[in-house]
C-alpha cells in the first residue's frame, strides 16, 4: 500500500512537470527537454548524498524510480495539451 506522504510526492511530481510543461512558450521539444532537465535536478537534490562527489552523486541517480516515471507522465501530458493548444491556434490563424 502507497503511504500518504509517497502518494503526495508522486502527485507533485506529475503536477510540476504539467504545469512546467503548459507554461513553456518555446517549442513542444524544447519544453520537453527544459522540464526534463528540471526533473533531474530535483531528483539530485531530493536524493543526494553529502558524502559522494558531485560526479558521484549524478552517477548514482536512478533514471527509472517511480519519481521519474511521473515526472515523464507529467512531461508528456504537458506536452500533448500545449501541442494541441498551438495547433488549434495555428489553424485558427492560418484559415
Amino acid at each position: 500500500m502507497i503511504s500518504r506522504k509517497e502518494l503526495r510526492d508522486q502527485s507533485a511530481h506529475f503536477g510540476s512537470c504539467l504545469a512546467l510543461s503548459l507554461l513553456g512558450l518555446i517549442p513542444v521539444i524544447g519544453s520537453i527537454i527544459l522540464v526534463w532537465l528540471w526533473s533531474i535536478t530535483r531528483e539530485y537534490y531530493q536524493h543526494k548524498s553529502e558524502h559522494l562527489e558531485f560526479v558521484e552523486n549524478i552517477y548514482s541517480l536512478k533514471f527509472f524510480n517511480l519519481d521519474m516515471k511521473w515526472n515523464w507522465v507529467g512531461i508528456i501530458s504537458g506536452a500533448v495539451i500545449n501541442g494541441g493548444i498551438c495547433l488549434f491556434i495555428f489553424r485558427s490563424v492560418m484559415v
